[in-house]
């Protein structure tokens, strides 16, 4: 009796005990992430937003808790995550943890931490698309944060030669002009078939000190012209508003001076992939140069053989500078006479009032399916010379690129899977039937001149010049679209975000596929990264490229893309680029 008496009497306590540990155990899964996420991804997500929210609060930023906290979470990501194919990613974010609270406490021994989690990236994952953007922080710390400039430049230097198809080698090469000692002219660049870049005539200087932000500074990301018979508008497009002065003077005959136009910049630094100096045929514009000696202020020259008057505009989203130079008075609205000057009034807003230039970055978006269109086909047959047919080089490796990208884990569709004509807007129309986040368009190009060659990859914008625009016109030529339907979409291009991504796409397959070639032994021009109106591109509502492999009009370049190994190097490029730009994303 007592035994029974005994049982029953404590087992409601027993059963409270269990039952306030059940609910003890429960709370604490809801309130510790760590458990709540326990794969690999989710702790990676998680972590990642809890950077995002650290790097948005200023007082908790300029603590060191959390960003140990952050390195760490990281890095037991990496450690306990083998298979996950991301593992890279959370080792960078790991080392940026410590990098961030190095630059806050100015210690040497927290830069030097920062220092072996990168390094440790590079060593044991090489082949990673970070591996590149790991040496280079490393070589900023270096230089900014230990004083070691040789060191940096020797960490740049592994850039070139170990990953020179990477997308850092080009700010490798850039920012090495920064450091003490580095001679500050900007080399050469080779001719192309429409311009001939030369030498700046000003001396160049380092974008900025060692210690500066860059984020206060503004970037000139794209200069563009295009010549009419009576006048010339040159368009700079910038990442956000900036102050700028635009004033003309008259040609000087004593000093042979042309008509000029100076385009004051303040506090804005160009693109490392804009020109510095072009000149230029068939326009009254002959020549555009850019001069860099005052740090961290940027003055584009403009010479014209005729001029009489000139205005200048602004637009928004993506915040422009347009200049428009007429031959003769009266042809532009509001136009000044040579010898006048204007200049912005109202002040600059920040950069946090603009669209971030990794907007898909920052809203967490990611690529898991690409759309491969083959340019042309059936009753549209493309270019076609020396033995080359547009429309089956393109069908070959559309199916080549597609299935790289298959193999390794994107869904992979193509607007054409045979010989046969798919009108442009339905190409368009399909990858956003089916919700592809990348549109890629594969072309062989073509030029009167037989001597133009090289590799060129287009993204969605206004044209960057005559050539392009005269490209666009070929391609759009089969569009059954009238004015009236391409003003929505035209609203939608000037919206900016579509564009940003698109042009950081287009540079990871022009850089990653001319590194490629280089490596299997091709010498290929480099043709660069272009922007022009395809309506291929403006009816997709994703980010996309388009591509031009080659020209067949240049017997060299078509007895290449007749073989099957260069076709396979090409798309090996490509394919590669598509993966670097996704691996952006999912850092």
């Amino acid at each position: 009796m007592r035994k029974a008496s005994f049982s029953s009497g404590h087992a409601p306590a027993r059963t409270c005990l269990a039952f306030f540990l059940i609910i003890c155990l429960a709370w604490a899964a809801l309130l510790s992430p760590v458990c709540a996420a326990s794969s690999p991804a989710e702790r990676y997500e998680t972590a990642k937003q809890e950077m995002d929210r650290l790097q948005g609060d200023a007082r908790r930023r300029a603590w060191r808790e959390p960003w140990q906290k952050l390195a760490a979470e990281f890095l037991a990501v990496y450690e306990k995550g083998a298979g996950w194919n991301n593992r890279p990613a959370a080792l960078y974010r790991s080392a940026l943890a410590l990098e961030e609270m190095a630059r806050r406490s100015r210690l040497a021994s927290d830069a030097r931490e920062a220092l072996r989690r990168y390094d440790r990236l590079v060593r044991e994952q090489p082949s990673s698309v970070l591996a590149d953007d790991a040496l280079l922080n490393s070589a900023r710390i270096q230089a900014e944060l230990l004083g070691q400039p040789e060191a940096a430049r020797t960490l740049l230097q592994k850039i070139r030669t170990d990953y020179a198809s990477g997308d850092m080698f080009q700010e490798a090469e850039r920012y090495e002009r920064t450091l003490p000692g580095a001679s500050q002219s900007t080399p050469d660049e080779k001719n192309t078939a429409h311009a001939a870049p030369e030498k700046p005539e000003a001396k160049t200087a380092p974008s900025a000190s060692p210690g500066r932000d860059k984020q206060k500074q503004a970037i000139l990301r794209q200069v563009a012209w295009q010549s009419r018979r009576d006048r010339v508008t040159i368009t700079l497009e910038f990442n956000r508003p900036v102050a700028w002065t635009v004033r003309s003077q008259p040609a000087n005959p004593k000093t042979g001076s042309p008509i000029r136009l100076f385009a004051d910049l303040s506090d804005t630094m160009p693109d490392p992939e804009i020109r510095p100096g072009v000149k230029i045929s068939d326009s009254m514009l002959t020549r555009m140069r850019l001069d860099l000696s005052s740090p961290g202020h940027t003055r584009m020259l403009l010479d014209f053989s005729e001029a009489k008057a000139f205005s200048v505009s602004t637009a928004a989203t993506p915040f422009r500078l347009i200049i428009t130079v007429a031959r003769a008075e009266g042809i532009v609205k509001n136009g000044l006479a040579l010898g006048r000057f204007v200049q912005s009034e109202e002040p600059v807003k920040p950069a946090s009032d603009m669209l971030p230039a990794n907007l898909a970055q920052q809203l967490g978006l990611s690529v898991r399916s690409v759309m491969v269109d083959a340019g042309h086909g059936g009753k549209d047959p493309g270019t076609s010379h020396n033995g080359i047919l547009e429309r089956e080089v393109t069908l070959d490796l559309a199916k080549r690129v597609g299935a790289l990208l298959a193999g390794r884990g994107l869904k992979v569709y193509y607007t054409r899977d045979s010989d046969m004509w798919v009108p442009l807007e339905d190409r368009s129309r399909k990858a956003n039937e089916l919700k592809a986040d990348l549109f890629i368009s594969i072309h062989v190009n073509a030029s009167p001149n037989t001597n133009a060659s090289g590799f060129e990859t287009y993204y969605l914008n206004f044209a960057s010049g005559s050539e392009a625009a005269k490209l666009a016109g070929v391609e759009n030529a089969l569009s059954e679209r009238k004015l009236g339907e391409m003003e929505g979409l035209l609203a939608d291009l000037v919206l900016g975000a579509r564009t940003q991504e698109s042009r950081r796409l287009a540079r990871n397959i022009q850089n990653t596929s001319l590194g490629r070639l280089k490596k299997k032994g091709y010498t290929v021009k480099n043709g660069g990264i272009k922007s022009a109106p395809f309506h291929v591109l403006l009816g997709s509502g994703m980010p996309g490229a388009l591509i031009e492999v080659g020209y067949c009009t240049n017997k060299r370049e078509a007895k290449r893309l007749a073989t099957k190994e260069y076709r396979a190097a090409l798309a090996d490029g490509i394919a590669s680029g598509i993966l670097a730009y996704a691996g952006k994303l999912a850092r």
